[in-house]
């Protein structure tokens, strides 16, 4: 045979080979479709005639032939409509493993979430569509909604402080002990008095001693007095200062519970940056980290928040003259106004101010950034401020000034980093809970 007619040989057979192999592959297509269909006409005529097992059975044979998002879409719905929760939404989780940029089954999920109230697994379910990348608007607007929505978490203590480092002074019957930002009890109500956390320890005065000891979280003690002080009361631990009360006056000590410098108060307030508050008599005055009085300038009061801090951003309200003005850290005042009554800047966020009638809203360069129109106020706190209606509480919005909860409780305490604050209702306090945190 000549070299020609091998060639030509050659590619005869392997355009025979060819035409076999498209023949084969188009004859298993026509199988594999065809048995998809009759798997599908199988599931949907057993789903119509009642019988969910069967129809259950039959779907997982379509689904095995052939995956797409379509088929998934059916698949969810006879597992939603037929009450198939479990399989519902682990079907759903494994479509989004499978098609993790398709929206479909972020959506199903989070509206079966929002549909049964489970807020915090429909923000899980957008939170993981948003870190790949997938955006709806159907999942932006329930987050949306799901801003507006809390909840109470029942607590039922008789009295509260703010929170500090995490942790909020609570009382249960006679007894002081630590609650963290859900309402958990982590510290006991082993305590006749008790200063706010400061992120690792506190002062707390024990029940079955009478001794004021400084504690961490878990009640380990660390330090006592050894000196033989017999201290009247403590109002704070801050940047390793205590303050502490012996002999008629409040003293500035270290953690050892010796004395800073020689000091005595009729109040003194915690050091924020070098600067701290004191009342000597009828007089108020700023003092540096050394105890030395800052400027000669006195006043009828400057206030001091629940943990016992009077300086924010470096500001301060002070009284004078029977009204308050905001002064800087050398106590000049800052801006022009002033005011009947204030409450004490939180962070950076406006301060509550009162003109006599209603209140408003002031920020820290003395600018007032809403009307007065307010019956009662508080200073807002992690984008969040307490207010007053017909002898009700609730709060507003630091974006927009907007209701976000009902003035429906007898007082509102300040919010925390974790979305949460202090209700009182029926005057017991318990904890409410915004469900986008």
């Amino acid at each position: 045979m000549g070299k020609g007619m091998t060639v030509t040989a050659v590619i005869a057979a392997l355009a025979v080979l060819l035409v076999a192999s498209w023949y084969t592959m188009f004859d298993t297509a026509n199988k594999k479709e065809k048995a998809y269909n009759e798997s599908l006409n199988n599931a949907r005529s057993k789903w119509e005639e009642g019988l969910r097992e069967d129809a259950k059975d039959a779907y997982q044979q379509v689904i095995a032939i052939y995956d797409s998002i379509a088929i998934r879409e059916e698949i969810s719905d006879f597992y939603l409509k037929n009450a198939y929760i479990d399989d519902y939404i682990t079907f759903c989780d494994s479509t989004i493993s499978k098609y993790p940029k398709d929206e479909k089954a972020y959506v199903r999920l989070a509206e079966y979430y929002m549909e049964t109230e489970s807020y915090n697994n429909c923000i899980s379910i957008i939170n993981n569509s948003r870190r790949r990348g997938v955006r709806s608007e159907t999942l932006d607007g329930m987050i949306e909604e799901i801003k507006k929505l809390f909840r109470i978490v029942s607590t039922k203590f008789n009295e509260v402080d703010a929170f500090s480092g995490g942790l909020a002074l609570v009382k249960r019957g006679d007894g002081w002990g630590y609650a963290d930002a859900y309402g958990n009890l982590r510290l006991g109500f082993l305590y006749e008095d008790g200063t706010p956390f400061n992120g690792s320890n506190m002062v707390v005065k024990r029940t079955d001693t009478d001794e004021y000891i400084l504690i961490d979280m878990s009640n380990r003690d660390k330090s006592r007095d050894t000196s033989g002080k017999k201290i009247e009361d403590a109002l704070s631990v801050f940047g390793g200062v205590m303050i502490l009360k012996y002999d008629g006056k409040y003293h500035y000590c270290n953690t050892d519970f010796v004395e800073y410098f020689q000091s005595g108060y009729d109040y003194a307030s915690a050091f924020s940056g070098d600067r701290a508050v004191v009342k000597d008599g009828s007089s108020w005055y700023i003092i540096d980290n050394s105890g030395k009085k800052v400027g000669d300038k006195t006043f009828e009061e400057i206030k001091v928040d629940e943990r016992g801090i009077a300086f924010v951003n470096g500001v301060a309200f002070a009284k004078e003259g029977g009204r308050y003005i905001l002064i800087d850290a050398n106590g000049n005042q800052v801006g022009s106004e002033s005011w009947t009554d204030v409450d004490c800047f939180n962070m950076n966020q406006p301060a509550a101010v009162f003109n006599g009638t209603f209140w408003g809203y002031v920020d820290s360069t003395g600018a007032m950034v809403s009307e007065y129109k307010y019956y009662g106020a508080k200073s807002f706190s992690n984008g969040f401020a307490a207010i007053e209606e017909y002898d009700k509480w609730g709060y507003i919005r630091l974006d927009d000034y907007s209701v976000a909860v009902p003035c429906e409780y007898q007082a509102c305490g300040d919010f925390n980093d974790a979305g949460s604050a202090f209700v009182k209702i029926n005057d017991l306090w318990d904890i409410l809970r915004f469900y986008i945190y």
